[in-house]
């Protein structure tokens, strides 16, 4: 009996430790009092009935540590809008790492901001943060169940008012958010489980504090924080924009002026309620302030991905993302009108888009390359539903349709798959099929075939399918993953990007991770594994293993690196063995003023674009140095180095440099003077863009510019913008 009530007392003991470490907490957000202003100066007044939290807790370099300095923050509320204060003590006011310049450009600043799951279920999160000169950095995570960088979408904007001080050893920031740029269930009372983060520096050392304990065998991260916000009576809580927008420029060859060219459209976006809404797109300008980095493609047997970076495409695209690249939006290329349905149920997540492209890539994948042309005008439309479930576990449906003017279509549907297995596995699948209507066109004339079809645009029919499945594991010191993705060879994904196809791909590996956080060593991991790739038909394209190390040391400094050994591979009917190449790359930011990455990729590399596939003895490499000065000028310049040599040392197969540079000078964090240029080598082409902007919101902006590209005569163009956000409807 004593045993028994022991084993009970314990049991008790352990399950108050356990909650005790991150305590669920329902606190009612209280109403701000009238007079207060968001300046950046927190009055005992204005936040003495707001709700107190503290950053209580390090995260890096410290796992669980007491961080060296206390952050603190205060949540209150008006009718329309959440509203945060924040206070943020530096050890030393030269430790302050800040600069004036665009939104979403200070994610190496001291930051801070608060993590947002507006329905409870870890569908998604959003961070809407500030440094400490009030400059917004704002993103989503697209799945938090796993810790992953590629799940940050940075492209992700919402209006919200920032307003910073800085004050001796420390720094202030509020913010108001208006319900109204937030989609959240549709109810009386809201639920909101919230966090605190910041990042932030001690000389050059860089620390990171949250509002919670850190279990470091759930990967989960997001779902770690225990406060929920209770708030009622939400009002205005649906965002009606319209942002009418005025295009113009004038062409320049050499010194002759040609015709003044213009446009005009609009995009509106009217929120039904705070889950619901609509957005439609009428002759849109998609094109994007800055132009794509040049990437090396002289050695590539497929065509390059570019991350998707237009508002309209952005919003919503955490329901559409999918590992497979099922739905790539910039296959949607120059649209004369769009519409978008976004709703974001508590039970069910709708998406649906639909639209006439004017024209678009058309992509052929293949077992070894891809094969792109120019299709004509088509109708193009997207479908989702996703079921989510406790702790971002969900269930959904995809469907793409495309259908072309004058003949032929592509249509994919596809079943996702996210589950938790335990605290610490986490599932992912996907499962697509695909019926494709060649168009009988001249869009692709390739002479090549597949099975039984051929590559050119002739009016064939075929149907296909793909999957894929990842498993992973995450606990404090220890991360396992597996993955087998296939795509048929029939399989399509006209409004997706699946360059190849034919292949079963298999992959694994472990991982151990270490955190020392010792006078020289902080944080480090090493990892092992392996991938294999062979056809439905029983040949083996690939066989390879492959080590990873990185390492982070004091002072801002860290390295990493590995060795990729491949047994073989197959390619175009050549049959290639043993292969080795490393890579090592650096990072460090002492200071400031100074941050430098570089990377070098040596060794064994096959020439897969010069008629007879070979190995040849290759050099990649990279620079990026960025330079601050007085904290309003900055200074970037990127370097790619790519080179590759005959095995026996008798001649070079190609080399060469893509150079770019940005220069930016922000008068304030609206108004910012830029210059990009470029030089590619391999194409001995220039880039050069001058632009002068003012973007007071993340929709409203102003801009007048040129863009000089030379690749054998130059070609200038002249052009301005102006795009404003109008709210007519209450």
């Amino acid at each position: 009996m004593k045993r028994l009530f022991l084993t009970a007392v314990l049991l008790s003991a352990f399950s108050v430790i356990g909650q005790e470490l991150n305590p669920l907490r329902e606190l009612t957000v209280l109403s701000a009092p009238e007079g207060y202003l968001v300046d950046g100066t927190l009055e005992d007044f204005e936040y003495a009935s707001a709700l107190p939290f503290e950053l209580f807790n390090e995260m890096d370099p410290d796992p669980n540590g007491t961080p060296p300095v206390l952050t603190k923050a205060w949540v209150m509320r008006d009718e329309e809008a959440l509203i945060v204060g924040f206070e943020c003590p530096l050890v030393d006011s030269t430790h302050l790492r800040a600069n004036v310049q665009p939104r979403d450009e200070a994610w190496g600043d001291d930051f801070i901001g608060i993590t947002m799951d507006l329905f409870g279920d870890m569908r998604n999160t959003i961070f809407i943060a500030s440094n400490a000169y009030g400059v917004q950095i704002d993103l989503r995570n697209n799945n938090p169940t796993i810790e992953s960088e590629e799940m940050y979408d940075i492209g992700y904007n919402i209006t919200y008012e920032t307003a910073a001080k800085i004050k001796g050893n420390a720094w202030f920031v509020e913010m108001r958010i208006p319900f109204s740029s937030l989609q959240f269930e549709n109810k009386d009372q809201q639920r909101w489980r919230i966090g605190f983060f910041r990042e932030y520096y001690v000389g050059a050392q860089q620390h990171r504090a949250v509002s919670m304990n850190r279990d470091f065998n759930n990967p989960c991260f997001d779902c770690q924080f225990n406060d929920f916000l209770l708030l009622d009576n939400i009002k205005s809580s649906a965002r009606r924009d319209i942002l009418p927008y005025v295009l113009g420029g004038v062409p320049l060859e050499g010194q002759k002026m040609g015709s003044p060219q213009g446009k005009i459209g609009f995009s509106a976006f009217y929120g039904l309620n705070s889950q619901n809404s609509i957005e439609v797109a009428v002759n849109p300008d998609f094109s994007t302030v800055e132009s794509d980095a040049a990437q090396v493609d002289v050695n590539s047997a497929t065509s390059l991905f570019y991350p998707e970076r237009r508002p309209f495409f952005n919003e919503g695209a955490d329901l559409t993302a999918t590992s497979m690249n099922l739905f790539y939006s910039r296959t949607i290329a120059n649209p004369a009108g769009m519409m978008k349905y976004l709703g974001q149920g508590k039970k069910v997540r709708t998406y649906a888009l639909a639209g006439y492209d004017l024209n678009s890539p058309y992509l052929v994948p293949g077992e070894n390359r891809d094969v792109v042309g120019t299709a004509g005008q088509s109708y193009a439309s997207v479908v989702r539903f996703s079921v989510p479930r406790k702790d971002g576990e969900n269930f959904g449906v995809l469907s793409t349709n495309r259908i072309y003017d004058g003949g032929g279509s592509g249509h994919l549907n596809a079943v996702t798959v996210r589950e938790n297995i335990g605290d610490s596995w986490r599932f992912n699948g996907e499962y697509a099929w695909s019926h494709t209507v060649e168009p009988d066109t001249n869009w692709i004339t390739s002479t090549e075939t597949f099975g039984d079809y051929t590559v050119a645009t002739d009016g064939e029919i075929f149907s296909g399918y793909a999957f894929s499945q990842a498993l992973q594991r995450t606990k404090r010191n220890w991360g396992t993953e597996f993955s087998w993705n296939h795509a048929s060879q029939t399989f399509r994904a006209d409004m997706g990007f699946i360059p190849i196809n034919n292949r079963h791909d298999f992959g694994g590996g472990q991982r151990y991770i270490g955190r020392p956080n010792g006078k020289y060593l902080k944080f480090y991991q090493i990892f092992a594994g392996g991938n294999g790739n062979i056809t439905p038909q029983g040949l083996w394209k690939n066989q390879t293993v492959n080590t990873e190390y990185s390492f982070q040391f004091a002072k801002n400094f860290s390295l990493g690196g590995g060795v990729m050994h491949g047994v073989m591979e197959e390619f175009e009917g050549v049959v290639l063995r043993d292969m080795t190449r490393a890579w090592n790359w650096i990072g460090w930011s002492p200071v400031q003023a100074f941050r430098i990455n570089a990377w070098i990729n040596p060794g064994e590399f096959v020439a897969y674009n010069t008629g007879t596939p070979r190995i040849g003895r290759g050099l990649n490499s990279g620079i990026n140095v960025n330079f601050q000065f007085a904290g309003k000028l900055q200074a970037g310049f990127n370097g790619n180095y790519s080179s590759l040599y005959e095995a026996d040392g008798s001649g070079e197969i190609y080399s060469g440099w893509i150079w770019r540079s940005v220069v930016r000078y922000n008068a304030n964090r609206f108004v910012q003077a830029r210059l990009i240029t470029q030089w590619n080598q391999f194409n001995n082409s220039y880039l050069v863009q001058p632009l002068l902007q003012y973007q007071p919101s993340p929709f409203t902006i102003v801009y007048i510019g040129s863009s000089t590209a030379y690749d054998g005569s130059p070609m200038t163009q002249i052009f301005a913008k102006a795009q404003v956000t109008l709210r007519p409807f209450k």
